[in-house]
């Protein structure tokens, strides 16, 4: 056989299973699972990111942008793009922040309330099918584990936030 033409095995798939993390399952996991949902998004003209943003304005108007880039891991610039892209889109618009007027609150309009909710379908049917081999009390009881585990991180930044400022205060006047 060509080596060409030979079909070799998926490495992840190689490595024994005693030898895998679950840190490694997880990222795997979360890969395809986001390759999967972004092929189904693309028939609305969506991404992951840009799904998480009409997300997180959905029936929310406090959220800034700002907010939002931090709660899901988007960097800053690549947050302006994508609200710039929702919002030539007339996804969402930008309203200045009552509270801090440096800041823009991300508004669904009426289509990106619309494109939202048949997103969301999408984001179901998605995950009907990744999670395909499970069992409803099996989903149920991964869902519930992951969000055990992202809320006790949340709360752990939460309080490693709160506590920095005086970790260098302290710092500072020891040396």
């Amino acid at each position: 056989m060509n080596s060409k033409t030979e079909k070799k095995d998926c490495v992840f798939s190689a490595i024994p299973n005693e030898m895998k993390p679950v840190i490694a399952l997880i990222n795997r996991a979360a890969h395809g699972c986001t390759d999967l949902f972004n092929k189904h998004l693309a028939r609305v003209n969506l991404t992951v990111k840009g799904f998480l943003i009409l997300c997180a304005a959905y029936k929310n108007t406090s959220f800034s942008q700002l907010d939002i880039a931090k709660g899901l891991l988007i960097d800053r610039s690549t947050m302006v793009s994508l609200v710039d892209a929702l919002e030539q889109r007339g996804l969402v618009e930008r309203v200045r922040h009552v509270e801090d007027r440096r800041q823009y609150r991300v508004v669904l309009t009426l289509e990106g309330e619309r494109l939202f909710k048949e997103a969301r379908e999408i984001a179901y049917q998605t995950e009907d099918e990744y999670l395909a081999v499970l069992s409803d009390k099996q989903k149920s009881d991964l869902k519930a584990s992951l969000l055990l585990v992202l809320n006790a991180q949340a709360e752990k930044e939460s309080q490693l936030s709160q506590t920095a400022p005086l970790l260098l205060a302290t710092q500072t006047t020891a040396e």
